[in-house]
């Protein structure tokens, strides 16, 4: 097995650990992602380098690196490119990269996370806050007694994925760019 090998089973195990812990959070505390929902895609979304490795080395597996970083290489479009539209103004639609997404993904909607200065906060998306909107207050009430684990918290997570590989996680760009870098490295293993 390769280094890229290990690290990708490294990484996909860690990505799923995360999926359980947030999404198991999220469906109780009825704060999930709305169904169909692409606003965030539209955004400008940001990832690490390693965030995106599992990713590049589908895309390679696939025969398909060569295609999307000469399709991503062309653009400077903001949103994500794995976003596919299911309607005109897109705030409809999926993602085609759903096994291999970010940590930001896996973890959007609803998350409690430490500010700058070390006090809680519940991060919540506008939409979900709107539509769920006790819910989210419910949420608010249970952050401010304390009653989160500290494994509930993006950043934690975040400091392990760092944990990883440093140099590769440190850094975050748009999502494209993030994907190309990520493609870039993965590269330099699958045309030794």
């Amino acid at each position: 097995m390769t280094e890229l090998e290990r690290l990708n089973q490294l990484l996909l195990d860690y990505f799923t650990e995360i999926e359980d812990r947030f999404s198991c959070q999220q469906k109780m505390l009825k704060l999930e992602c709305l169904s169909g929902c692409g606003d965030c895609c539209l955004g400008s979304v940001t990832a690490s380098l390693l965030e995106m490795l599992p990713l590049a080395v589908r895309l390679f597996q696939q025969g398909q690196a060569d295609q999307i970083f000469q399709d991503l290489s062309g653009t400077s479009q903001e949103s994500c490119y794995f976003y596919k539209r299911e309607s005109i103004d897109g705030e409809r639609g999926h993602c085609s990269i759903y096994s291999c997404r970010p940590l930001v993904c896996r973890v959007f909607g609803a998350f409690p996370r430490r500010d700058k200065w070390n006090k809680l906060e519940l991060s919540v998306c506008k939409k979900i806050k709107s539509e769920r909107w006790m819910a989210f207050e419910a949420a608010v009430k249970n952050l401010q007694h304390n009653q989160f684990e500290e494994l509930s918290f993006s950043n934690v997570w975040k400091e392990k994925l760092m944990d990883l590989r440093p140099e590769l996680a440190t850094q975050e760009y748009p999502i494209n760019s993030a994907t190309l870098q990520a493609i870039t490295f993965a590269s330099m293993y699958f045309r030794m």
